[in-house]
């Protein structure tokens, strides 16, 4: 099997795995934050699932693209 497809199929298992976590950690943070203000004055659910979990998850696809991710040539 030609290693492309090898390193293509792992970035895709982590990007989904990524994807599936980014909605697992929206909804929790989003329902689980509660109504209290939080750091920015806005309530705490928001400011964990709009504001803090996305720098999150920018964060987490940097460090999988720099790291996980691999340059490789598209021509037989």
């Amino acid at each position: 099997m030609d290693p492309r497809f090898i390193q293509a199929h792992k970035e895709a298992r982590w990007s989904l795995l990524l994807s599936i976590g980014w909605v697992v950690v929206w909804i929790t943070t989003a329902y689980t934050g509660g109504q209290e203000l939080g750091l920015f004055g806005f309530p705490r659910w928001f400011e964990w699932s709009c504001l803090f979990a996305p720098a999150l998850f920018i964060f987490l696809c940097w460090m999988m693209v720099r790291y996980l991710f691999a340059d490789l040539p598209l021509e037989d």
